[in-house]
């Protein structure tokens, strides 16, 4: 089990042109990162009425040149250069986090993205860096990557292991292991048997995705 969180901030980026900018309802379609060449290239979406506040972009602080403007009808696709250093979000990818979305209102960026619990901390921290941080909302989600077994499955997992009754031959016998944990060499194989069997139902599906239980 991993320990993962999402985390929602929302802050004003001094020196860039989301705060410089009367940009409103205002979102991020896509990023291209390139950090080696210095600079990253956006895809925003912005409402079709701030076309001036787009052609201010190309003067604005942080953006290299804006390449294209899609009219898209009600809105704007605007595609642009924007600097690597000092930006958020070359920051974020940096910390190797999940992007989940980011939105831009009246000045304030607000940015959701997926990390593990022991790196959120840090990560605030950082973005406490690039301006004044007004809301942060941390929530946790718990993701199994493999099926989840109970304590005593995993336990007659690691004592079988241990002591060898997994090999070929094996170094010990059942009721060698059951002794081991205090408990009948029936509960021990039923606890095994069940672990094994999720264990393996688990890969087949992932693996073979043509794979169903009728398939024996």
């Amino acid at each position: 089990m991993n320990s993962l969180t999402t985390v929602k901030v929302s802050l004003t980026h001094e020196d860039c042109w989301t705060s410089q900018l009367n940009f409103v309802d205002t979102f991020t379609v896509n990023y291209f990162v390139y950090p080696e060449r210095g600079y990253l290239r956006s895809t925003i979406s912005v409402p079709k009425e701030l076309r001036v506040e787009v052609m201010k972009m190309k003067n604005s602080e942080g953006v290299k040149s804006v390449l294209h403007v899609h009219d898209m009808g009600q809105r704007l696709l605007v595609d642009f250069i924007n600097r690597y250093k000092d930006s958020i979000a070359g920051f974020l990818y940096d910390q190797e986090v999940l992007f989940l979305k980011n939105t831009i209102e009246n000045g304030v960026e607000n940015w959701e993205f997926v990390t593990p619990r022991s790196k959120a901390r840090e990560i605030i921290k950082g973005l406490e860096g690039f301006g004044e941080v007004r809301k942060v909302i941390k929530s946790d989600n718990s993701i199994n990557f493999l099926p989840e077994l109970s304590d005593a499955q995993i336990k007659a997992l690691v004592y079988a292991f241990k002591y060898g009754y997994l090999n070929y031959p094996r170094n010990v016998k059942a009721e060698e292991v059951a002794r081991k944990m205090g408990i009948s060499k029936i509960t021990f194989l039923y606890h095994l048997r069940s672990s094994e069997k999720r264990l393996i139902e688990f890969f087949l599906r992932s693996s073979y995705p043509a794979f169903s239980e009728d398939d024996n």
